[in-house]
């Protein structure tokens, strides 16, 4: 619950590249984040990252999509 809070959905996207939206209304309803990053190659985006927020460990999974 922790990881799908506005300021930390904000901060692991953008590790990712440049942060466009934060869809709280589906992130609150549902146990996974969704947010709109813009990034020059989609290619780049790891399926896996690993990081730590405070004292906790997660490992994220990305999936990409396409715009439209």
């Amino acid at each position: 619950k922790v990881l799908r809070e506005f300021q930390n959905l904000w901060a692991v996207r953008s590790m990712l590249g440049s942060t466009q939206m934060v869809d709280m209304e589906s992130t609150k309803k549902n146990n996974f984040g969704i947010t709109q990053v813009a990034i020059l190659n989609p290619m780049l985006i790891p399926s896996h990252l690993d990081v730590i927020i405070g004292d906790h460990y997660f490992q994220l999974v990305f999936e990409v999509e396409k715009l439209g």
